[in-house]
């Protein structure tokens, strides 16, 4: 092609006609510059084509994150809704004398001590953040949800684990008076000279100190569960929203 426009070039030199040659030359360098212009034209189109192809699996990372979330909240807003009506019936039964060991077995069965903290998926998140991608979101107020939602995890996660190590306080403070009289640990303590009646009758005293301090571990260790459910179905609620909006993202 190059040796074509040369002998053109030459022919019109040799022939001695500068208007037809300056013609020609213009006409050469517009071809030029519109092979210059569909070239980056092609490759802005193929780069676009590859942020919006990053963005959608970006987006489909998110989704199935917050589907896993949608999974775990249902789970602890389950486990905290069986500790607070385990405590409740806890702390009533605590007012009824416990009549011999079955008894203390079976009213101490019902303390659920669950201080889990708050784990969520936060991977995709994180890599978008960390990595100045977030920007690669095309949609602006999808991409101000989806930070709104992460930073509420953040903030609630900080707050479980503050309520969680002030409770597990509460309870290492307590675990001496119970410990050998749940049913998991039998194994352990499996033969009856290892039992005295005396290390469980301030059950039956409301107002002894070990009885207070257990219940008021109880109480809490209810209200700290009360706070998560709250939390929990919050979440719940908005990142199914989210899902909602990053399915619809996808479609278009």
């Amino acid at each position: 092609m190059l040796k074509f426009f040369a002998r053109i070039r030459r022919r019109l030199l040799g022939q001695g006609n500068l208007r037809k040659y300056l013609v020609y030359a213009i006409g050469e360098i517009l071809l030029v510059m519109i092979g210059i212009l569909l070239a980056l034209q092609v490759n802005n189109w193929n780069e676009k084509k590859k942020i919006t192809q990053l963005e959608k699996e970006y987006l489909e990372r998110l989704e199935l994150d917050l589907v896993q979330d949608t999974l775990y909240f249902s789970r602890r807003l389950k486990e905290s809704q069986e500790v607070v009506e385990n405590h409740y019936k806890l702390i009533h039964q605590m007012y009824y004398e416990q009549i011999n060991k079955q008894e203390v077995y079976n009213l101490l069965g019902l303390v659920i001590w669950n201080s889990e903290h708050f784990v969520f998926q936060n991977s995709t998140f994180s890599e978008l953040k960390n990595t100045g991608l977030i920007n690669i979101l095309s949609n602006p107020e999808l991409k101000k949800d989806i930070v709104s939602l992460y930073y509420d995890y953040d903030v609630i996660g900080t707050h479980v684990k503050e309520i969680n190590e002030f409770s597990i306080n509460l309870y290492s403070d307590i675990v001496v008076n119970h410990v050998k009289y749940r049913e998991v640990n039998k194994y352990i303590w499996d033969q009856e000279k290892m039992f005295s009646e005396t290390e469980w009758q301030f059950l039956n005293k409301p107002f002894s100190e070990d009885f207070r301090k257990l219940e008021t571990t109880a109480g809490y260790y209810s209200y700290k569960h009360i706070l998560f459910i709250r939390y929990f179905k919050d979440l719940k609620s908005k990142a199914i929203i989210l899902i909602g909006r990053i399915q619809s993202e996808l479609k278009n």
